[in-house]
């Protein structure tokens, strides 16, 4: 049995251990048909690649997205109390 290089484009898990993007696997035709089918693995190594780049990109984009919700709403909630404290001086 013959074996090719395969790139994963999703996480999974194979072989009981977890693969995460990018990670290379060495599979037969048979192995890697469920995989390619489900979309898990590519033999295209640059689209793997690139697919890995990607995730990273938006799981940073979105961490910095819920960064600046939290300052907004911290900041929001100190204006509306600062506008309270004027009004009960008053």
């Amino acid at each position: 049995m013959q074996t090719e290089k395969y790139y994963v484009i999703k996480p999974t898990t194979h072989s009981r251990k977890k693969v995460s993007y990018g990670d290379e696997l060495a599979l037969t035709e048979s192995q890697a048909r469920p995989l390619r089918n489900g979309g898990f693995v590519s033999p295209d190594k640059a689209a793997a690649q690139r697919i890995a780049e990607l995730v990273k990109e938006n799981q940073t984009l979105q961490a910095n997205q819920t960064l600046q919700a939290k300052s907004t709403q911290e900041s929001e909630a100190q204006t509306e109390a600062d506008t309270e404290a004027k009004s009960e001086a008053k």
